[in-house]
């Protein structure tokens, strides 16, 4: 595993209890008509406007449980069902395209403002021939007169290759993000002309004061997952899984750096691993009809075959829809545009909604009711959406605490937040090795940078459990990373982390707490605040994958074996490029363009250019051909690469 990291930060995880827990997951917006509610036990589901999506779905209510708005990543909708002013087209992907994305979309509030919101979206652009995602966000904000307003929308985030995978989690400080995509960063061609991703990269994109930070936590494995299906964080936010046909993947999650880890990998033919959700004390996770016991490796099966989309609700119950009797699930290699990396179409009719009534009980004991709710009269005939929730506002308590103090020469002092007396509390100081039961504890902390504080706090008879990290400010805070790579050509934004307000002087001549970089060197920066005044350092290289490179195969055969059925040339760090091809009478056979080419540093993309026909629609005979390619590289190099090839019939 190749860990890249860009930032160093601090995260939180929170395990709550369905006790003094907020509303925010409450409505749930179904494909179709309807709405499931659930401010009372059981949930309620009522008729709803129609709401036209596939795949992609998410909602927000405010802390009374009543829904605010509810998106599919094409169009955002509020609590009346009436279209937000500007609030078509938050994706600049198309909106069939956005719609048919397993997790395209996601609704948080901003941090520590109940007002404001951001909506990400997700959307693979089916007609790229990179099978490119756009991964944007939009803002919203709530108007003087209640309603809510579009700031802005369509903010690109990434246009890579990326899974149909966006999920989100708290930074350990309790205040941050973390939202965590997959980038393909490896592929093999087929013998069919398709692709197979051998390799991913989890990027993790830091959320904090200064918004959406553009340069993500890298951590690359050699392997890659479906294209499409889920991925689910536990209930702490410390894990989160995917599913393939055969395998199910458990990573851990390092909330305070953004990296992730392979824990287990469990083999199994799950024959599908679409749907995917964790039971709420982590023990369990399910992939579709099956369980697997994440201490034993054993799996169980719930139901007969069942291929849904899987969530849980702050009740601790699971929920997906029931296949009809015309269920059906394709073939994959017939359904994929671009990648192997996929399950292939899921075309089934969906008419009842099941319901887990205990994910932490194995087998029969989990009490699976598959006619939980009849959505037989729903107007739309294709359901498998169901809301993508961050787990941390589902399972969102009220109890928090706060502290005050920066500095390693501070004394900090604890307590709750909101005032509240609890029955009993209990602190534990982690890396002092100190514990207090006083309702306000102090501490003095020896080392600067982060520590752990866990706090256990008894109201009403319910334990509620907080963990967070805290920074002090001292000589060993890390405020960003301190090697990164990049080609000739790119330009990285380098933002130290401001705990506290201060001075920054780079030795670049930059005073703020950002600055660009896009040449070789050793950077410095000062910073000066109240704790003190601070030195760091960064080290820019250039790695030797970023050159640039043109490869032209020597043979075409067309012949309808699946197998170089398309001339196609193999490109690396190129973002423009003209062709041409010529018989041996210097005739020309075929000429075009590829502008904005995105690829990989580190990686060869391969680019179909022709068919093996001529201008006027025919095939062209066996024999000699010749291509000439003019390129430009990433850091604005001319290429002209040319040679010829035999066209075998």
């Amino acid at each position: 595993m190749k860990i890249h990291y860009f930032l160093i930060f601090i995260f939180a995880s929170v395990l709550n209890s369905y006790f003094l827990s907020q509303n925010r997951t409450n409505n749930w917006v179904l494909p179709g008509d309807l709405i499931l509610n659930f401010n009372s036990e059981p949930p309620i589901c009522n008729n709803f406007g129609d709401f036209l999506t596939t795949e992609s779905s998410t909602s927000i209510s405010d802390k009374n449980g009543e829904l605010i708005f509810y998106t599919n990543g094409d169009c955002i909708l509020d609590g009346m069902n009436q279209v937000l002013q500007n609030g078509n087209n938050l994706s600049p992907g198309l909106p069939n395209h956005i719609q048919s994305t397993t997790q395209g979309s996601l609704i948080i509030p901003f941090l520590e403002n109940d007002s404001m919101f951001y909506v990400f979206t997700n959307s693979r652009d089916y007609d790229n021939v990179f099978c490119k995602s756009f991964l944007t966000y939009s803002t919203i904000k709530k108007g003087i007169n209640g309603g809510y307003d579009i700031l802005n929308k369509q903010n690109i985030i990434s246009t890579d290759t990326l899974s149909e995978k966006m999920v989100i989690t708290k930074h350990c400080n309790g205040k941050y993000y973390w939202l965590i995509v997959i980038k393909y960063s490896g592929s093999e061609k087929l013998n069919d002309g398709l692709f197979k991703m051998t390799k991913c990269m989890f990027y993790s994109y830091l959320i904090d004061d200064l918004g959406v930070r553009p340069y993500p936590i890298q951590t690359e494995f050699d392997f890659a997952p479906p294209q499409i299906g889920q991925m689910k964080f536990n209930s702490t936010g410390t894990q989160l899984a995917y599913a393939t046909d055969e395998k199910l993947y458990v990573f851990d999650f390092d909330n305070a750096t953004g990296v992730v880890s392979l824990n287990k990998k469990f083999e199994y033919n799950f024959e599908n691993g679409y749907g995917i959700e964790w039971s709420q004390d982590g023990n369990v996770i399910y992939v579709n009809e099956k369980q697997v016991e994440l201490a034993t490796g054993n799996v169980y099966n719930t139901q007969n075959k069942n291929v849904s989309q899987l969530q849980i609700a702050k009740n601790g119950k699971i929920y997906g829809f029931q296949n009809s009797e015309i269920f059906s699930f394709d073939n994959p290699a017939s359904s994929i545009e671009c990648f192997q990396n996929s399950f292939g179409s899921i075309s089934p009719t969906r008419t009842k909604l099941f319901e887990i009534a205990n994910p932490n009980s194995l087998n029969s004991l989990c009490n699976l009711n598959t006619t939980f709710i009849d959505t037989l009269n729903s107007t739309n005939s294709v359901m498998i959406a169901l809301p993508n929730l961050p787990h941390f506002l589902i399972f969102e308590d009220s109890i928090d605490f706060t502290y005050n103090g920066s500095c390693i020469s501070d004394t900090f002092l604890f307590s709750l937040t909101n005032n509240l007396t609890p029955d009993s509390i209990y602190w534990e100081f982690i890396d002092e090795n100190q514990t207090s039961k006083s309702q306000f504890p102090t501490m003095i902390f020896n080392n600067s940078g982060l520590s752990e504080v866990k706090c256990t706090v008894y109201y009403g008879g319910v334990a509620h459990f907080v963990n967070k990290c805290v920074t002090i400010i001292g000589e060993n805070t890390d405020i960003f990373d301190h090697e990164i790579e990049i080609c000739p050509g790119q330009n990285i934004i380098v933002t130290a982390t401001e705990y506290i307000p201060s001075n920054y002087f780079w030795s670049n001549g930059d005073t703020t707490a950002t600055t660009s970089l896009n040449q070789p060197g050793i950077y410095t920066l000062q910073t000066k605040n109240k704790c003190g005044i601070f030195t760091d350092q960064i080290t820019i290289k250039t790695p030797l994958e970023c050159l640039s490179e043109v490869i032209i195969p020597n043979v075409f055969t067309l012949n309808s074996d699946n197998l170089n059925d398309l001339f196609s040339i193999r490109i690396k760090n190129i973002s423009n490029l003209k062709f041409i091809i010529l018989n041996r009478w210097g005739e020309t056979m075929s000429q075009g363009n590829f502008d904005s080419i995105t690829t990989s540093p580190h990686n060869c993309v391969e680019i179909p250019i022709w068919n093996g026909t001529c201008c006027n629609g025919q095939t062209v005979n066996e024999g000699v051909y010749f291509c000439i390619i003019n390129a430009e590289s990433n850091s604005g190099e001319l290429i002209n690469q040319q040679g010829f090839f035999n066209l075998i019939k």
